[in-house]
């Protein structure tokens, strides 16, 4: 159990971020934060891209800390331009925000229209 939020970030081997996007949880996730993952540690966030700081993600990617993310959200959605640095950075795997529903929820949450 970790004793600090700097000791969480330091020792989690995955960070998965599944917080509903308020006020209050605006911009969660800070430069602080993501520096203190290790170069082999991976974050993940398939919530919301408001939970982190704007621009951190980047930062810390382009320092290697953590060393790895996947996202399927962004500040602006749809993100299409494939010369954006965050969607373009080699550390990084992007979903177009999918990345949180299996074909069983989809069927479920669908199957109104496809009927």
């Amino acid at each position: 159990m970790a004793t600090s939020r700097d000791q969480f970030f330091a020792d989690c081997d995955v960070v998965s971020l599944h917080v509903r996007l308020k006020p209050s949880t605006k911009g969660l996730i800070t430069a602080a934060d993501l520096t203190q993952m290790q170069l082999d540690r991976l974050l993940a966030n398939t919530s919301h891209a408001g939970l982190i700081v704007p621009g951190a993600l980047l930062q810390a990617l382009n320092a290697a800390r953590p060393g790895k993310a996947t996202v399927d959200v962004f500040d602006t959605e749809p993100l299409t331009d494939p010369n954006d640095p965050l969607l373009s950075h080699p550390n990084l795997i992007a979903t177009p925000h999918i990345g949180f529903i299996t074909e069983d929820e989809f069927d479920m949450q669908f199957s109104d229209i496809f009927d």
